[in-house]
């Protein structure tokens, strides 16, 4: 049930491109992995359980979306994070092909890179999400 996978982050996408504000925090998009001028916004891992049951299929999601910038450096990277919980806050993202039984942003950090100069914020996303019928 990879698809699951794809699903999530393509709602997930939808909805923080489609948010004014965050594209005036990072004007250069979402990408799927960091290699763009900073500030960026990217989505890093993700993970998936299976989490059927007797009675129903399902699957448990984890995805990362990291901040990353330098000129800023902490705030910038905090405020970009701040947004994009906002947004997903303010309206859960909706798999395609999937029911959303639940949706939480379950871990938020920030750090200095061995660089010394260069920000990182990261969420992680949970969802369970069972196939629609």
């Amino acid at each position: 049930m990879t698809d699951a996978l794809m699903a999530l982050q393509a709602a997930v996408y939808a909805r923080l491109s489609a948010d004014a504000e965050l594209a005036g925090l990072v004007p250069g998009g979402i990408a799927d992995g960091v290699g763009r001028a900073l500030p960026a916004l990217a989505f890093t891992d993700a993970a998936m359980t299976n989490a059927s049951g007797l009675d129903r299929r399902g699957v448990r999601l984890r995805l990362g979306i990291e901040a990353v910038s330098d000129a800023d450096g902490r705030k910038e990277a905090l405020a970009i994070l701040a947004r994009v919980e906002a947004v997903l806050r303010a309206q859960a993202p909706a798999p395609a092909g999937f029911a959303a039984l639940a949706f939480a942003i379950e871990e938020a950090a920030v750090e200095r890179a061995e660089d010394g100069r260069t920000w990182r914020g990261r969420l992680t996303l949970g969802a369970s999400l069972e196939p629609e019928e």
